[in-house]
């Protein structure tokens, strides 16, 4: 049977004012689905920060930049 791939990111409303992140044409390209689009960086901070998360404060680093 056929089945259908569906690739998440992590980029959030902040990223997308970044001009340097250049894999968000690829990634729109590919229909990769931003479930953090309409959220910024300090709300997820935030986020992972109230989970535990160890990297809450970790500087960003996208893949391809």
């Amino acid at each position: 049977p056929l089945t259908r791939t569906i690739l998440y990111n992590g980029t959030n409303s902040d990223d997308v004012l970044d001009p340097t992140r250049v894999g968000l044409l690829s990634a729109s390209r590919h229909r990769v689905v931003s479930p953090l689009l309409l959220t910024t960086k300090a709300d997820v901070r935030r986020a992972a920060r109230h989970l535990g998360l160890p990297n809450w404060d970790h500087a960003a680093s996208p893949c391809l930049r």
